[in-house]
């Protein structure tokens, strides 16, 4: 049985659901600033994701996200 292609980061996500695969990889909401959310980890404070207010995240944005908290697409995938 042939392997399932991995799944290609996309271009563009809705923030909504990025958020939301925050919260499954076990960031919480923390506050609203003027323009981003910031979500952070509750065992260890000084690691957050802010993201901005804005209907879609792009792809080079969520990945430089991604590296400040040192997860991977594929981690960010599963939950996603």
């Amino acid at each position: 049985m042939p392997k399932k292609a991995p799944r290609r980061f996309p271009s563009d996500l809705p923030t909504e659901k990025v958020a939301r695969a925050f919260e499954r990889l076990g960031f919480s909401f923390d506050h609203q600033g003027g323009r981003h959310t910031i979500y952070r980890d509750p065992k260890d404070s000084q690691r957050f994701v802010s993201l901005p207010r804005h209907s879609r995240t792009k792809r080079d944005l969520l990945r430089g996200i991604l590296s400040g908290v040192g997860v991977s697409e594929q981690e960010f995938m599963a939950h996603y």
